[in-house]
């Protein structure tokens, strides 16, 4: 958020600052305090102010993020100073979802319509940059409701002008810090060994010379790129090593965080596209203990757990041995037991994943079926409505024909075709009664068809609904 300060805060003294940062601590109390249902003395977030004065806040938790994320949560007033919230222009990926492979033609709008149809809380939309082929693209959606993130994402996928658009969570992909000194990953500013801040396209001194066109060469791998460039070979390197050092540690990511692992950090024949922790935020303290040592599991000793002594009026004495091969061997059996508990509960994620898998093709074959029939219900009503049209004008044709040829043959009763004439009468009669007949019979089939296609709907719409409950 930025204070009505911000215009005056580079010409303001140490002291003035050091003050001004105060007052945006009482600020921050103030903001606290607001915060129905949060305890502050529990969520203890970060703040600082920037060099243009305008004052910064961290929210450790997501939720209260998403939430801040809209101005119309915050107060005009904090403190007796008028603040001015800036909006962010991303939620983070906990609350983001991917819309894959969707036609160039269907617009955006089109995309926002149909979601608001499903739910109120859309914070932002927009194309991914690369992903358009020519003939689709992937849209980001970002909601600021997890119920109905998790509600739109369990659907997978939505139905935009007769297609069944492809509809999984947004993974991010991992982003290197590098240092702004020297350009380089590894470190920070702070603990950089470089005597000069280095320029990101020479890699020359900053300080001397004019360095907004100097050449852009790399100073690493001295290719045509910038030195924080991804397309950089060494920066490739350290990315792919990174991310297999998370792939057999995945308890260094913070919890609930999934990362998308790029084609060219994969190896070969590696199909898994993402790392997940496997620590979750209800049990983060507990994780953290562990491995900070606080926690610590030692193997058993016998010592340590021997029995109490018998009193001297007993005359029977047990002797304590210890048989290193006996505990050794129940170490040994205690690891495998912990081995195949491993292997069956991977067997089981598994199971599960292809379950979650199974449940979306199906869900997404009964919406296409679901489709077709109410497509070929209306095509089959159009069709009867045109021939309901066409059987009363052909029967109407029919009656002022027969009464043309009933005044014809008054006229010419005293001729010699007045049989001929009369069986003509006759026939165009049975005609009209025939007509009228498949008439009747037409409507009620449309009826019956109706009636069917109905129940045929209600039917799929349960199948649906009885997914949908199992899944859960």
């Amino acid at each position: 958020m930025a204070n009505t300060f911000n215009n005056q805060y580079t010409n303001m003294t140490i002291k003035d600052k050091d003050s001004l940062c105060d007052h945006n601590h009482e600020i921050i109390q103030e903001l606290i305090q607001l915060r129905n249902g949060n305890d502050s003395s529990s969520n203890q977030d970060v703040q600082k102010v920037n060099k243009n004065g305008d004052l910064l806040c961290f929210a450790k938790n997501i939720e209260l993020f998403v939430h801040l994320c809209d101005v119309n949560n915050y107060p005009k007033t904090l403190a007796q100073i008028d603040i001015l919230p800036i909006r962010p222009k991303h939620l983070p990926s906990q609350h983001s979802l991917i819309l894959k492979f969707v036609p160039n033609y269907i617009t955006l709008e089109d995309i926002q319509n149909e979601i608001n149809l499903k739910i109120n809380t859309l914070f932002n939309m927009e194309e991914m940059n690369g992903s358009n082929t020519g003939k689709s693209r992937h849209i980001r959606i970002e909601i600021k409701s997890s119920t109905e993130c998790d509600k739109l994402l369990s659907n997978g996928g939505l139905t935009i002008d007769d297609h069944i658009i492809e509809l999984n969570e947004f993974l991010a992909s991992p982003q290197l810090l590098f240092c702004s000194k020297c350009n380089d990953s590894g470190h920070v500013r702070k603990h950089c060994n470089l005597q000069y801040d280095a320029c990101r396209r020479c890699g020359e001194d900053k300080s001397t010379g004019n360095h907004n066109e100097c050449n852009i060469c790399c100073h690493r791998c001295k290719q045509n790129h910038l030195a924080t460039d991804y397309k950089c070979q060494f920066i490739i390197g350290y990315r792919r090593a990174l991310l297999q050092t998370l792939k057999q540690k995945p308890h260094l990511l913070p919890p609930n965080v999934k990362l998308f692992i790029p084609s060219e950090c994969r190896d070969d024949g590696d199909k898994s596209n993402k790392i997940v922790s496997k620590i979750s935020t209800k049990n983060i303290t507990a994780y953290n203990d562990k491995y900070n040592g606080q926690v610590k599991h030692l193997p058993f000793n016998i010592n340590s757990h021997s029995w109490p002594s018998l009193g001297k009026h007993q005359s029977n004495t047990i002797d304590l041995t210890t048989d290193d091969g006996l505990w050794k061997e129940i170490k040994n059996n205690q690891n495998e037991i912990e081995k195949l508990k491993e292997e069956f509960n991977n067997k089981i994620q598994q199971c599960h994943n292809r379950y979650d898998d199974n449940i979306k093709k199906i869900k997404s074959i009964l919406s296409i079926v679901s489709s077709q029939t109410k497509y070929q219900n209306e095509n089959v009503t159009r069709c009867y409505s045109i021939l309901n049209k066409f059987i009363p004008l052909l029967s109407a044709t029919l009656i002022l024909f027969q009464k043309l040829t009933e005044n014809y043959n008054e006229q010419n009763k005293m001729n010699d075709n007045s049989n001929e004439t009369h069986q003509l009468i006759q026939y165009i009669s049975s005609s009209i009664v025939y007509m009228k007949e498949r008439n009747d019979a037409l409507i009620t089939s449309q009826k019956s068809l109706h009636n069917l296609s109905d129940q045929q709907g209600q039917l799929l719409l349960q199948a649906v609904n009885s997914l949908e409950s199992n899944h859960e």
